[in-house]
């Protein structure tokens, strides 16, 4: 495929009966057109999952990339790892792999302190990018993406179980990580629901958000 070095595709969320629960596919980026994955934001904040997506072996090796062993979100670190080495990147229109979702599955497991890594991948993957002096030109971006992910996706998961001590944990550790993250210019483009969350998430709201994701 025009010597690809990154390929991205969609995926199905089926149960363990194989019935369809949800269909990933990302609208964001054009499909099939070649583009250079370091320069493309969007890309960047996209699902964090390695399973949908093809890389070359050489890159790996050559770079020394591995697994963070023992956490979990392993992925998000992983792929922003390898981002910053691939130089031909394509999305396929595809749902190619099929994710299934088990009810005691690793991500199921919403009031598990193993919440708590994201502070440990976030803070490596800080790390990584300093070492290889392209901090500064991600900043931005890994900070919306730790809004995303570390902030909103995982204090609402741990509100909707009513996990509160571990919730004033994650806040506690992404405020102490992100101190300036309401000056995120990136802010301004979450859509009109994604807003509300991240400011009644702000106020402390955490009753109404409980209510507004049952």
């Amino acid at each position: 495929m025009n010597k690809l070095d990154y390929v991205i595709d969609g995926f199905e969320q089926v149960d363990e009966d194989g019935i369809k629960l949800s269909t990933y596919s990302i609208p964001t980026i054009p499909h099939n057109v070649v583009f250079d994955p370091r320069t493309n934001d969007e890309l960047f904040l996209i699902h964090n999952s390695v399973w949908n997506r093809l890389y070359v072996r050489d890159l790996i090796i050559d770079n020394d990339l591995h697994f963070m062993s023992g956490v979990w979100y392993e992925d998000l670190l992983f792929g922003h790892q390898y981002l910053i080495y691939a130089k031909r990147a394509m999305v396929i229109n595809q749902q190619f792999y099929y994710y299934v979702q088990r009810p005691g599955s690793i991500m199921s497991s919403m009031t598990s302190e193993k919440n708590l890594d994201i502070k440990i991948v976030f803070d490596e993957l800080i790390k990584y990018y300093k070492e290889k002096r392209v901090y500064g030109q991600y900043k931005e971006l890994i900070e919306f993406m730790a809004i995303n992910e570390f902030y909103i996706a995982t204090m609402v998961r741990l509100i909707r179980t009513n996990t509160m001590d571990l919730a004033h944990q994650v806040r506690d550790a992404f405020e102490a990580s992100f101190p300036n993250y309401q000056k995120n210019p990136r802010i301004a483009s979450f859509p009109m629901k994604r807003k509300l969350v991240y400011k009644l998430l702000n106020m402390k709201m955490y009753r109404i958000l409980a209510k507004l994701f049952k």
